[in-house]
C-alpha cells in the first residue's frame, strides 16, 4: 500500500511537470515501462494500464506543446528509424507464426514509435541529462537490488536476483541483468561527474553504489555473459582513458572490491567457459541454434521468418551438431541467444542491415570531434559509445535486439548531436 502511494506520487509529479514539458512526459513513459509498478503491486495499482495512460499523456503533451518541439535535421536518422519500423512490419506480415509474431511485434512497434520522438523533445543539455537520469534511476533499481542481495550471499546461476520472474521484467534473467549491470558502469561515472545532478553528493554516492552493485551482481548471477562484458569494459576503459595509470588504478580498485565477494560456485561456473564450445550444453545449444538460423534464413533471405521464428527449430537441433560436441536433442524450440542472429532470422538480411546501420550510426554520432570548450559533449559521447559497445558484446549471447536500450541510445545520440551542433554554431556566431 505504501509503495503504491509512493509510485502514485511519482506518476502525478511527472504529469504535473510534464504537461508543459514533453521531455518530462517522455521520461515518465520510459520510467513506467522499466519499473512496471503495475506488475508488482498488490494494492490499487495492480493490473492498471499505467503504460497506456502515460503514453497517451505524452502524446497529448506533444499536441499541446507543438511549438516547443525542435527540428531534427538528420536524414540518416529518418531513413534508418522509419526503415526499420517498415521492415519489421513487413516481416511480421510475412511471419511463419503470425499469432506469436503479433505479440512481439505489438511491443516492438510501439516502443520504436515512442522512442522516435526523443530527439524532438530534447532541446538542451539539461533536458538530455534529465531523461537519461530518469532512465538510469529506473534501470539501476534492479542492479542495486541484485547487487545488495549478492553482497549478502544471495543469488546463484538460474536464480532471479530481483525476484520478479514471470512479471514481464526484461532483466529477471541472469545474463540480461549481468549485461545491464556492466553497461551502467560508464553511465554511472558520467552522471556522477558531468550531469546537472553531479553537484548533489547523495546522487554521486548513489552512482558509486551502482558501480559497486554492478560488480556484485556479476557474482550473484554467475552468468558467463557478465564476465565477457566486464572484460570488454576493461579494454574500453583503458582505451578511452587519457591518464592510463589512473585508469589502471581504477580498474584495480574494482578488481579488489569484486574479489571480496567471489564464491567457489562462481569460479566453477566461469571455469566452464573453456569447455563451453564442445561439452557444455548451454553454450553448445547456442551455437547449434545459430547454425540452424543461418540455414533457416537461407530460404527467407529478405524478410526472414517474422517474430518468434525460432519456434520452427523444435525437434531439429540434433541435425546441426558436429563431431566432438555434446548432442543437443530436445522436442521444444530454443531461442537464438544472439541479437544479430535474432534480427537475421526474424527480419532477414534486409532487417539485419538496417539494425547494424542503427548501431554504426550511433557510434559515428558519438565519434565526432568533441567541443574542447564543453566536457559534457565529450564525456556523454564516451558514455553512450561505451554503453553501446558493451550492450552489443553482451548481445552476442542473449536475446535483447528488440529491447529498448539500443534505440534509446540511438535517439539520445541524435538529440545530443543536435544540441552540440547548435552550441558550436552559436559559439561561431558570437565571434563575429
Amino acid at each position: 500500500m505504501i509503495t503504491d502511494i509512493f509510485y502514485s506520487f511519482i506518476i502525478i509529479t511527472f504529469m504535473v511537470f510534464g504537461f508543459s514539458r514533453p521531455y518530462v512526459a517522455l521520461a515518465a513513459v520510459l520510467w513506467i515501462d522499466t519499473v512496471k509498478p503495475q506488475n508488482t503491486s498488490f494494492s490499487f495499482l495492480s493490473g492498471k494500464p499505467l503504460s497506456l495512460i502515460l503514453t497517451a499523456f505524452f502524446l497529448l503533451t506533444l499536441l499541446v506543446n507543438t511549438k516547443k518541439l525542435r527540428k531534427v535535421n538528420n536524414g540518416a536518422f529518418y531513413i534508418l528509424f522509419f526503415g526499420f519500423m517498415l521492415w519489421i512490419t513487413l516481416s511480421h506480415l510475412n511471419a511463419e507464426f503470425p499469432l506469436y509474431s503479433a505479440i512481439k511485434y505489438d511491443t516492438a512497434i510501439k516502443t520504436l514509435f515512442i522512442l522516435f520522438f526523443i530527439p524532438f523533445t530534447i532541446s538542451t543539455k539539461k533536458d538530455f541529462d534529465f531523461v537519461l537520469s530518469i532512465l538510469y534511476a529506473a534501470s539501476s533499481l534492479f542492479i542495486t537490488i541484485g547487487g545488495i542481495k549478492s553482497a549478502m550471499g544471495g543469488g546463484g546461476y538460474g536464480i532471479s536476483l530481483i525476484g520478479l520472474q514471470g512479471s514481464g521484467f526484461m532483466y529477471s534473467e541472469g545474463s540480461m541483468l549481468a549485461t545491464l549491470a556492466v553497461c551502467l558502469i560508464p553511465l554511472s561515472l558520467y552522471l556522477a561527474h558531468y550531469s546537472f545532478l553531479s553537484n548533489k553528493k547523495i546522487f554521486r554516492y548513489y552512482c558509486y553504489l551502482v558501480v559497486f552493485c554492478a560488480l556484485t551482481t556479476q557474482i550473484g548471477t554467475a552468468a558467463r555473459t557478465g564476465l565477457v562484458v566486464l572484460a570488454v569494459y576493461v579494454l574500453l576503459h583503458l582505451y578511452y582513458t587519457k591518464k592510463k595509470l589512473k585508469g589502471v588504478a581504477f580498474l584495480m580498485v574494482l578488481a579488489v572490491i569484486g574479489s571480496q565477494f567471489i564464491t567457489d560456485n562462481w569460479l566453477k561456473r566461469m571455469e566452464s567457459i573453456d569447455q563451453g564450445t564442445t561439452t557444455e550444453k548451454s553454450a553448445v545449444g547456442r551455437i547449434v541454434v545459430w547454425r540452424w538460423a543461418l540455414d533457416y534464413v537461407a530460404d527467407r533471405p529478405i524478410l526472414g521468418g517474422g517474430f518468434y521464428a525460432y519456434l520452427a527449430n523444435a525437434g531439429k537441433l540434433d541435425q546441426y551438431g558436429q563431431e566432438g560436441e555434446v548432442v543437443i536433442s530436445q522436442g521444444g524450440a530454443k531461442a537464438y541467444h544472439n541479437i544479430y542472429i535474432e534480427v537475421l532470422a526474424e527480419t532477414g538480411y534486409g532487417g539485419l542491415l538496417i539494425f547494424l546501420g542503427i548501431i554504426v550510426h550511433t557510434l559515428l554520432l558519438n565519434s565526432k570531434k568533441p567541443n574542447p570548450n564543453d566536457p559534457w559533449s565529450t564525456e556523454s559521447s564516451k558514455a553512450i559509445k561505451t554503453f553501446t559497445l558493451l550492450y552489443c558484446a553482451g548481445g552476442m549471447f542473449i536475446n535483447v535486439a528488440f529491447y529498448p536500450w539500443i534505440y534509446i541510445l540511438y535517439t539520445l545520440s541524435v538529440a545530443k548531436n543536435s544540441i552540440s551542433s547548435k552550441q558550436v554554431n552559436e559559439e561561431k556566431e558570437s565571434r563575429y
